[in-house]
């Protein structure tokens, strides 16, 4: 059972999943304001491809920190590299706040980028390396919410700052955003080590105590049985344990981890990328263009999109997470996706000047937004990291945002030249991606719920550390315990 200290920890942690949707969603509301064009690109307010790279390079950054976190993690912990993303994103903003030219602006996107990437490949591990399995999936929500919120906030700064004259429409809101990345450099203070990090570095009684805190309501039988297994499957891994980090990337495509590796490149590239969330998010504005909202219209109509990622991560804790598998949340999540696409694309298509039409049409843009957040904000994290063993674990969580963040890039600099080109036909890209992606999961996807960590292991076939206890119930079962190594 999840303790309030856990769930402490968790909230505080997640203070980066709110940074990174105030980042992420802050490019929205940026680009609703002429005075930003005029001031970056002159009289004519118009440059497709500086705008391209101005969204492209937080993706750019995105990958380099995703793709570096793995060892940055083992070396110095998955707490304290959140401090390290803290610095990255302070930078970022303060250079966005004062941009006086675009590269400004890029290198500013860029930094934050790269504290977003390693927020969202050591966030999603930290947590799950903490919490209980029957849990999980909850706690990691703990973390959807927040980036939920971080949207849905910088969604409704952006509106408000619509009302405030020239430049300061678009600076107020990235000023703003450094509050929050302040906080990310000081949060970690106030937790402890992953338990998990502590027993791989040697240091097993502080691994017990903090599992002691963490288990509160649990025995200290049940306390030590947790810890030996953790000990255990380590101990194993070790056996095979390469420091480098490319022979380790070696190994996540070697036949023993490719469907692991596969699994979790089809959910950062497929589910999370290719389904369209980001580039909607970016770009919302531009679709609320091709059905008649512009202005201050299209600022209010972003904000309600963002209040419906909260709506729909609240629905998540209520009814999803550590309630339905994860198999058949993320097939029937992208199928839900595809056909909010499809239907938006058959609206915008046939739009002309019918209101009922272009109503319906961003209906299902709000739906999109909290059906992802319903099925994907928390599972698609949760998921990759169970099924990594412990020492590829940070490593493949990077490496596969690395994936997804590449295709962001591609996408970040093709999606203004695709509205511009073909409009609403873009969206078939996102439908038919979706459709696939549930395939993927239908048919590849083992289902992980209510393991812990080390017994995910053994759905792929790995050797595992299984503890008994005898006499469950007992206050002297410790005494009784024993390891044996099995193979699924």
């Amino acid at each position: 059972m999840v303790n309030w200290f856990t769930i402490r920890c968790a909230v505080i942690a997640s203070v980066g999943g709110y940074a990174f949707g105030v980042d992420s969603g802050i490019i929205a509301t940026t680009l609703a304001h002429e005075s930003f064009y005029i001031y970056m690109f002159g009289p004519t307010g118009s440059n497709a491809a500086l705008l391209g790279a101005i969204v492209a390079l937080y993706s750019a950054g995105n990958a380099l920190g995703s793709f570096f976190v793995g060892p940055l993690a083992d070396a110095i912990s998955r707490r304290w590299s959140i401090s390290v993303s803290g610095l990255f994103a302070t930078v970022g903003g303060i250079l966005m706040c004062a941009a006086q030219d675009p590269a400004m602006m890029i290198v500013g996107r860029f930094c934050a980028g790269v504290s977003a990437g390693i927020n969202l490949s050591i966030i999603p591990v930290y947590i799950a390396e903490i919490s209980p399995p029957a849990s999980r999936a909850r706690m990691l929500a703990i973390l959807g919410t927040s980036i939920a919120i971080g949207f849905c906030i910088v969604d409704w700064i952006g509106y408000g700052a619509a009302f405030a004259v020239g430049n300061a429409q678009w600076r107020i809101p990235l000023g703003i955003q450094c509050v929050g990345t302040l906080a990310i450099g000081i949060a970690p203070i106030f937790i402890p080590y992953s338990p998990r990090w502590l027993v791989q570095k040697g240091r097993v009684e502080e691994a017990r105590e903090v599992l002691m805190r963490l288990h509160s309501s649990e025995n200290e039988a049940f306390i030590l049985n947790e810890l030996t297994i953790i000990q255990q499957q380590i101990d194993l891994e070790n056996e095979v344990r390469h420091e480098g980090m490319f022979t380790q990337i070696r190994d996540l495509v070697s036949k023993r981890y490719r469907l692991r590796f596969l699994i979790a490149v089809c959910v950062f590239v497929v589910t999370n990328q290719l389904s369209g969330v980001y580039t909607i998010q970016n770009y919302q504005t531009d679709f609320y263009d091709l059905v008649g909202y512009t202005g201050n219209q299209a600022l209010l109509v972003t904000g309600v999109y963002g209040f419906m990622g909260v709506i729909g991560q609240i629905i998540n804790i209520a009814v999803v997470a550590d309630r339905i598998g994860r198999r058949t949340t993320m097939w029937v999540g992208s199928f839900g996706l595809a056909i909010c696409t499809a239907i938006t694309m058959a609206m915008t298509a046939t739009v002309g000047s019918s209101t009922a039409k272009a109503n319906t049409a961003i209906a299902f843009i709000f739906i999109y937004s909290a059906w992802y957040a319903v099925f994907f904000n928390t599972t698609s994290s949760l998921l990759v990291t169970e099924i990594f063993p412990f020492r590829l674990r940070a490593l493949g969580f990077g490496v596969a945002s690395f994936c997804g963040f590449c295709v962001n890039i591609l996408l970040s600099e093709v999606s203004p030249l695709a509205f511009d080109g073909i409009g609403w036909k873009y969206y078939f890209v996102f439908t038919i991606s979706s459709v696939l992606g549930g395939l993927f999961y239908i048919f590849f996807l083992p289902e992980t719920k209510g393991m812990n960590l080390e017994e995910v292991a053994a759905v792929f076939g790995d050797v595992v550390a299984t503890t008994y206890t005898k006499d469950a119930g007992d206050e002297e079962k410790a005494d009784g315990q024993h390891v044996e190594i099995l193979k699924a």
